[in-house]
Parts: structure tokens; C-alpha cells; sequence
């Protein structure tokens, strides 16, 4: 697709779609690899008259100098025949929405040493942002958590800006939309589509913004309910102005597991005071965004370090650590942990189980959040709901859980005697990412600035209930998987990771189209290079990797074909264009690579070395999910199962008669015995089962893995997270577990 820049009437070749919605979709630019493309569904002249006067006047990037887009700006308005479609856009590569961070639970997941003075930062960045937009003219409008990326590095950017309120002068182009949890008071109940917007309007949402960053995910009007019936909405409780830390009689008080209020500065304090309370009724007393810079960074820089635990940062105005205090309070569970064996500590924290007589009548097997598999083992691939805890653990779990998720806390006795009748027990810590604490900040020459960034069919075996019942008596108590460490060593989802066959090395590619190799297992990182540059490519990514026999040829399968090159320089060996994209590669004995993969409609196996088809399973219309190290083992999924085969004989050998969920991550060990299993999400668990015997023997917490390899003896699990993070646990258990072929030594 073509298209033309209105600025210089230069044709523009768009690349593959990365992302889309309701409104529109978004392109790469192939001359211009930091541009993207927005093409509108349904665009209007009107809109286009917008475009370009967005275009023509641009507002300062506070970040531009030191190389960071903070404000996704329309570059230029983009043609098609005689009509504005869309425009051009800086690309931004890093990032995840503001939420991520002001919510514990995510935080802990996505970047756990991501402590208060980032958090400070971040708030600082923000307001920066936002005062240069208004310095220019603009408003935002449609202020909210989700328009909002922040970096590691606690830089933001704001992105969505072609539904900013614009106007010319003569023109005004509202911005139709808003969240009621960040529109002030005087906007409540209004159709927006025509409302001229203020700059103080924004100040309100920015403010809140503000406080949920500082007060742990905490909404300035979210509180316990005082009054009768139903607790109002926050939209009510924001037009009437019951600012839930209020000095005035409000029918609302924090909840329990909210943060205190000293816990900010004076300053602060005040600020929001004048912002929720005064600013109700006169919403120009409101503070300005540049007022949140000067007092954000004084506060920031009032900052001091716990001595107990130095990612523990607070107000210089407070007797002793908050976060110390916290982190009792939610029974051992520290927002900010101290080290990586801390977070590794804390992710295998597990209620300890009560004990329950024995019914006559089967429990129910849980559900998964957000798809269902059931699993004739009471455990689920999303999350492992479990009985047990002390009351005063529960009432912190319940509190964290429904705080994190909800504005309105219903509290007290009624819900713990709910939970408690129910069996429930609900966790906060879905977290076992690990990373390196970050050194000093770094201060840029702008107004925004960064931080360091953290470191036969017959003899089929069945896996049914009655299979998995027996998995107390195949040792599921003796087996387990312990966290290493995670580190954050790519800058996007790993999409693959293949151990050679020697084991003393690994590769990763990732979706920025990054390949890295690390020596195993003291992981140091041998060769990192860009694929581009790797495969004289244009952009692309690595979708499966394998390795060779001797380890002298990495194989990669892109949307380019086959790519062969040496992994020791990288140099490209061949390159070889493929009828299909592989789901699959594996090494296949001593001589050949072979890869599994689905064409018209059939499961098909070919050596690579020839493309020579080597077994095709006609009408299975079956996913291929991987192939074991050895090259004899293939895994599929198909509706109601997940299935192994046997690739000399084409046969069958095993089953889980289960409907598989989507995007599930599968590996096989070196002699297919184990299989692990798991699916990218948030609380995902990875699963440890015994293809011989059908038995489940451990699930582990661990979040958003996308693929997972075993090590060439069997007893390492290397995984990769949608977030560019590597992990990898320690397999522990008898030792006829681990059985791996012997490698016989190379002909010559």
C-alpha cells in the first residue's frame, strides 16, 4: 500500500499491520523504520482539517534532545486518493500504560525494583509532558491510565493524541470521549462530543493520576462507603466532591489497605487539597501542570533510603520507613522488594493448606481467569486458587486483591465471611521477575528525565482424571521448580529460545527482531545482534530457532524463509525460502534439522536439509506446538486435546483430552519424558507433566512466559516473557527422570 506525505508529496510504501482498532489501524513505514502509519477506518474532511493543524504546529517534546518521544505528535498527514486517510507518527518501541506501575501487583510483575523515586519520577515526567501540550494551545481531553506508556527508565509518552481537543482560531476539533474516573466534577453527566475543554479540566485528571502513582494504585475518591445503600459510583462521588482524604465531613474514609496520607509531603498534601476541594467548585484554582514539576521534584528530592532495605524510598518528613510498616501490614508481601532473591523468596510464598475432611463427593475443578481448561488435576494454567492462611493474612490478601482491581472496597467482615465460606484465598503475588536494582538517577539536560533502567493407537497412554488422581503416588511432593533468576535481557517478547546440544550454550530472538546468545550456564552474553543486520534483511523477527548437531549452525524460520548462520560471527551460511512458517524445528539425530509445521489442512514433518517430506498425518487439522530436542517427539493441539507423536511411526502415544487454551507454550525434554506447559498470562503457572506415566508432577507461578526450552540434561527449564525477560528454574526430582540420549560423537 501507497501512500503520500501532504508535507512534501513523497510516496510512502507501508509495511506489515502492528496493531488495530475500532478507529483505525496502524502500518510500518518500510523507508522509515522509526514511523509508523495510521490509516483510519472512516476518515472525514473535518479530521483531516485537524491533521494538518496538528501537524503545523507541534508542542516541544521535553525529551527530544536526549533521544525520547514523550509526545506521539502527528508528523504529517498522509493522502489517498484526493483525501487526508491518516497521518505519520514517531514509532515507540518501549513501553507498558501507566497502570502497570501505579498498581502493585503489576509493578512487582512487570519491573519489581521499579521503586518509589521512579514512581516520583514518572509523576514528574507526566507533568512535564502535559505542560508543554498546554503551553502550545492544546488540551488533552480524554486524560486516563491507558494514553499513558512508561519506560523502565520511568520515561512516559503520551500516545493517542489525534483525539486531543485542537483549535486554529477560527475552528475548534473537540475530543469526543473521556473516562469518568479522571473527568473533573463541572464534566460529569455531559456529552463531550461538543464541550470546549479547559486546561484546568486536564489538571484534574493529571492529578489523579498523580496520586494513584504515589498512594500505590490508590483513586483520591475510592474509599469505605459511610452512608446507606449502595455506595454511589465514582463518577457521583467525584461531582459531588468527596475527595475520600478529605478534613471535611465526606460520607467516605480511606480503605484499609490504602496508603496514609502523610505518606506524601505537606506540599503535596496540599496541592491535592486545593485540587479536589477547592478546585470542585472553582476549577481554575486548580494546580497547573508546571506547579506539579517544581513540586514533584522538591518532593522527590526530599527522598531518603530505608536502612533496612535500600529500595525503600520515602519522605524525609516521616520518623521511620512507611514501606517497612506496609509491607507488614500485607503479611510479609514488600511493594518495593530489596533483591532479586527476595523477589524470588516472595513469588514461592503459598498459603499453607488447611487440612479438610474428606467428602464422599468430588471437588470441583477451578476455573482459569480469562479461558477455561479443565485439567482433571485441581490446578489451572492461569491461576491456583488455594484454601489455608491465617485470618490476618486473608483480610491483607482480600483487601490487596480487591483493592488492585476495584475502586469501590466492600470490606470488612462481610467479604472475609464470604471468602471464608467459599474456601477462597485470594493472592497479590503473581510476581517471579527478577532484575538488577538500579543505580543513582540519571538527570538529562530537559525537563524530563530518566532513570537507570533495572537490571499406536492401542497403547496410547490417556492423561484422564483417574491418570491424575494417581499423582500423589507418583511423587508430585518430590518433584519441584525453583526460580534460578529472571532477568530482563531483551527489549520485547522472546519468541524463542534453543539450547545447543553440548548445553554450555543458549540463543533467544525476541520480536524487535534482537538475536542474542549466552553462555550456559553462567549466562554471559556471547553475540547480540539485530536481525537486519544478521540477514541483510529488512526488519523481521525470529519465530523458532534450533540448533545444529555439532553446534556449528543456528537455524532461524522468519516471514523471510529459512536463515542458516554461524552462531560464533554470525555470518550467514545460507538462506532458504519455505513453503510455510514452521511452528517447529528440532534436531533430528546427527545429521539432519527437521522442522513440523501445517500445510492445507494436514500436520507434515520435512528434513530441512532438501526440504524432504518426512511424515504427513493427513486431515489433522491439528496446531503443531514443538518438537522434541531429539526430533522424535511432536506435539500438537487440536478441539478437546492436546496429543504426542511418535514422528518415526506416526502414531499416537499420548493425550490430554482437553480443550487447549490460547496461545499455549509447550516444551519437551531431551527425551520427551517431561512435558512443560504454559500460557502468557497474567498469574500463568507453568506445569511439569510425565508423558509416561500421565501424571502432573509440580505447577509453578510464573507469569506471561511465551516460549520455554529444556536443557540438554533435562533438569533446566529456560523460559521467555512477552516483556523481553528470561527466566529459568531448576528442575528437581528422582533422577530416572532425567534420562537424556546419549550424544554420540560426530562422524568424520
Amino acid at each position: 500500500m501507497q501512500v503520500q506525505r501532504q508535507s512534501n508529496g513523497s510516496l510512502l510504501r507501508l509495511g506489515a499491520e502492528i496493531a488495530g482498532g475500532g478507529e483505525g489501524k496502524i502500518y510500518r513505514v518500510q523507508q522509515h523504520p522509526n514511523w509508523v502509519a495510521k490509516l483510519y477506518h472512516q476518515p472525514t474532511p473535518e479530521l483531516g482539517r485537524k491533521l494538518a493543524v496538528m501537524a503545523a504546529n507541534p508542542p516541544e517534546d521535553p525529551s527530544a534532545d536526549a533521544g525520547h518521544v514523550s509526545i506521539a505528535w502527528v508528523l504529517d498527514p498522509l493522502w489517498q486518493r484526493g483525501r487526508i486517510i491518516g497521518f505519520l507518527m514517531p514509532r515507540v518501541d518501549e513501553g507498558f500504560p501507566l497502570h502497570d506501575f501505579y498498581t502493585p501487583k503489576s509493578r512487582r510483575d512487570r519491573c519489581p525494583f521499579f521503586n518509589y523515586q521512579y514512581l516520583y519520577r514518572t509523576a514528574r515526567n507526566l507533568a512535564a509532558a502535559v505542560s508543554r501540550i498546554h503551553s502550545r494551545g492544546y488540551v488533552i481531553g480524554d486524560v486516563n491510565e491507558s494514553n499513558i506508556l512508561v519506560s523502565r527508565t520511568a520515561l512516559i509518552t503520551l500516545v493517542d493524541t489525534d483525539s486531543f481537543q485542537v483549535s486554529d482560531g477560527n475552528s475548534l476539533y473537540p475530543c469526543p470521549v473521556g473516562k469518568p474516573e479522571f473527568t473533573p466534577p463541572e464534566l460529569q453527566g455531559k456529552t463531550l462530543r461538543q464541550v470546549r475543554r479547559y486546561p484546568e479540566q486536564d489538571c484534574f485528571g493529571l492529578a489523579v493520576l498523580i496520586f494513584q502513582l504515589l498512594m500505590e494504585g490508590t483513586h483520591p475518591f475510592a474509599g469505605v462507603y459511610l452512608g446507606s445503600g449502595d455506595p454511589p459510583p465514582i463518577e457521583k462521588r467525584i461531582a459531588a466532591g468527596h475527595f475520600a482524604y478529605s478534613s471535611r465531613g465526606v460520607p467516605y474514609r480511606p480503605t484499609p489497605i490504602a496508603p496514609p496520607a502523610n505518606l506524601l509531603t505537606p506540599e503535596l498534601q496540599s496541592l491535592f487539597s486545593q485540587c479536589f476541594e477547592v478546585g470542585h467548585r472553582r476549577p481554575q484554582q486548580r494546580p497547573d501542570a508546571q506547579t506539579w514539576v517544581k513540586a514533584l521534584e522538591q518532593a522527590e528530592a526530599q527522598l531518603i533510603t530505608c536502612s533496612a532495605n535500600p529500595q525503600h524510598r520515602y519522605g524525609s518528613h516521616l520518623s521511620h520507613c512507611p514501606w517497612c510498616d506496609r509491607a507488614r501490614k500485607l503479611g510479609g508481601r514488600d511493594p518495593f522488594p530489596r533483591s532479586s532473591q527476595e523477589v524470588g523468596r516472595l513469588q514461592r510464598i503459598q498459603p499453607r493448606k488447611p487440612r479438610v475432611k474428606k467428602r464422599p463427593l468430588t471437588p470441583p475443578v477451578p476455573q482459569a481467569v480469562g479461558y477455561t481448561i479443565s485439567f482433571a488435576s485441581p490446578h489451572s494454567l492461569s491461576k491456583i486458587p488455594s484454601s489455608g492462611g491465617g485470618l490476618a493474612q486473608l483480610k491483607a490478601d482480600l483487601s490487596q486483591y480487591f483493592w488492585e482491581y476495584r475502586y469501590d472496597f466492600l470490606g470488612g467482615s462481610l467479604v472475609i465471611a464470604l471468602a471464608l465460606s467459599a474456601g477462597l484465598y485470594l493472592s497479590d503475588w503473581p510476581g517471579d521477575r527478577a532484575s538488577t536494582p538500579q543505580p543513582s538517577p540519571q538527570t538529562l539536560s530537559t525537563t524530563e528525565t530518566r532513570l537507570d533502567p533495572p537490571d499406536n493407537e492401542a497403547a496410547t497412554l490417556t492423561l484422564t482424571e483417574d491418570a491424575s488422581l494417581t499423582q500423589s503416588e507418583s511423587g508430585e511432593d518430590d518433584f519441584s521448580l525453583r526460580l534460578g533468576n529472571r532477568r530482563y535481557d531483551h527489549g520485547d517478547r522472546v519468541t524463542s529460545i534453543a539450547v545447543s546440544p553440548t548445553g554450555d550454550w543458549f540463543a533467544s530472538s525476541s520480536e524487535d527482531g534482537t538475536l542474542k546468545i549466552w553462555s550456559f550456564p553462567d549466562r554471559v552474553l556471547l553475540q547480540s545482534r539485530r536481525l537486519s543486520s544478521v540477514l541483510g534483511l529488512p526488519e523481521d523477527q525470529v519465530q523458532v530457532l534450533a540448533v545444529g548437531a555439532n553446534g556449528d549452525r543456528l537455524v532461524g524460520a522468519t516471514s523471510q524463509g529459512l536463515q542458516t548462520w554461524n552462531p560464533a560471527t554470525f555470518d550467514l551460511i545460507n538462506a532458504l525460502p519455505l513453503p510455510v512458517t514452521p511452528n517447529a524445528l528440532s534436531l533430528a539425530g546427527q545429521e539432519h534439522l527437521q522442522m513440523g509445521g501445517t500445510t492445507g489442512g494436514d500436520i507434515a514433518i520435512w528434513d530441512i536439509d532438501g526440504l524432504r517430506e518426512r511424515r504427513r498425518w493427513p486431515g489433522n487439522a491439528q496446531d503443531v506446538l514443538a518438537l522434541s530436542p531429539d526430533g522424535q517427539t511432536l506435539v500438537t493441539a487440536g478441539a478437546g486435546d492436546i496429543s504426542l507423536w511418535n514422528v518415526e511411526t506416526g502414531q499416537r502415544q499420548a493425550t490430554l483430552p482437553q480443550e487447549p487454551p490460547e496461545n499455549l507454550v509447550v516444551a519437551l525434554s531431551p527425551d520427551s519424558r517431561l512435558l512443560a506447559m504454559t500460557v502468557p498470562a497474567d498469574n500463568g503457572v507453568i506445569q511439569i507433566w510425565d508423558t509416561t506415566t500421565g501424571a502432573l508432577l509440580h505447577s509453578e507461578t510464573a507469569s506471561h512466559i511465551s516460549t520455554l526450552a529444556f536443557s540438554i540434561n533435562g533438569k533446566t527449564l529456560i523460559g521467555g516473557d512477552i516483556y523481553g525477560g528470561i527466566g529459568i528454574w531448576h528442575l528437581n526430582g528422582s533422577e530416572d527422570l532425567f534420562n537424556p540420549p546419549k550424544q554420540e560423537s560426530p562422524q568424520t
